[in-house]
């Protein structure tokens, strides 16, 4: 779908569909014109989703990714239950239009035997299934709370620290939380990392 850049608008064109600025006469702004649906306005400033570039089924695809990396910005907890189940319930999306794909590959080829059509809906089901299986297996290895990774007794106390009034116990905390902040952020990479890769 191509996007349409209008250096000065001629007339207004009511609110941006992301942050909703009023788009005046002699502001640059964009525009698509979906196949169903009406006509997409963004200012200069706000961009496309790639669920609002195609038609296709990937556009279910592209729309649960989108929602799946905005949930996974702000988890920010010590139990990666809720992080796997983003990445479970992306997956299961995944997979679904996988099926999808293939189905329309299957009705293709009971009437046309030979068909780069069917073909491209079995090679881009292929690839959905596989990356399913990968967000999947992502998520099972994710450590499932930070507790579990975070040993006090491999904390090494500063005793001039402690002279300094810091005691042991402040400085074990202290440890701990720079520890939770890199292992929230160790386990968001890689469910981003995995989320953001499409095969298709």
């Amino acid at each position: 779908m191509r996007i349409n850049h209008v250096q000065k608008a001629r007339k207004d064109q009511g609110k941006c569909g992301v942050c909703e600025r009023e788009i005046k006469v002699g502001d640059a702004y964009k525009w698509i014109k979906p196949r169903y649906g009406g006509k997409k306005i963004r200012c200069e400033f706000c961009q496309f989703r790639p669920s609002e570039m195609t038609s296709s089924k990937m556009g279910i695809v592209y729309d649960a990714q989108e929602d799946a990396l905005e949930e996974i910005g702000k988890w920010c907890d010590e139990d990666a239950a809720d992080l796997q189940e983003i990445l479970n319930r992306f997956a299961e999306t995944v997979r679904e239009v996988s099926e999808e794909y293939q189905e329309s590959c299957d009705n293709i080829r009971d009437t046309f035997s030979d068909s780069p059509t069917a073909d491209e809906c079995e090679e881009k089901a292929n690839e959905l299934d596989s990356w399913a299986s990968e967000i999947e297996s992502a998520a099972s290895e994710l450590e499932s709370e930070f507790s579990d990774s975070f040993d006090e007794t491999d904390v090494e106390i500063d005793e001039e620290e402690v002279k300094a009034g810091v005691s042991a116990e402040e400085q074990i905390e202290e440890a701990r939380s720079e520890a939770a902040e890199r292992w929230t952020e160790d386990l968001r990479q890689q469910a981003e990392e995995v989320v953001q890769y499409c095969p298709v």
